[in-house]
């Protein structure tokens, strides 16, 4: 399956390590929770997917929920069966972007490759 221009990067940041779904290079759309090393980092990766792909359209609220920051900043945050954070977004402006963002997220980081 085409990925969409959709990619996975792994960074290290203050000692700890994140995945960002990417959207052609211009544009980071969220980060994982940290993880102590790369290996953990992929493995909460394979989790989330895994998550992902299992869940239907219609019980996706159970696992994602919108957070107004402010007047013009939204973030989606995905969650796992017990409520943990595993991935938020990056800030939006509109309530209506912040939705499409998510859905973006959902469709594509499932099939998205680790660049």
């Amino acid at each position: 399956m085409v990925n969409k221009g959709y990619y996975i990067q792994i960074i290290k940041k203050d000692e700890l390590y994140y995945f960002q779904l990417w959207y052609r290079g211009k544009q980071e759309m969220g980060n994982s929770i940290g993880y102590e090393s790369a290996e953990e980092c992929k493995k909460g990766l394979l989790q989330f997917k895994k998550i992902l792909s299992t869940i239907s359209i219609t019980e996706i609220e159970k696992f994602v929920k919108i957070h107004r920051l402010n007047v013009r900043q939204y973030i989606y945050q995905f969650y796992d069966e017990d409520g943990n954070i595993l991935y938020t977004s990056r800030n939006l402006e509109t309530k209506t972007n912040c939705q499409k963002s998510m859905a973006s997220t959902y469709r594509n980081l499932v099939d998205a490759d680790i660049k």
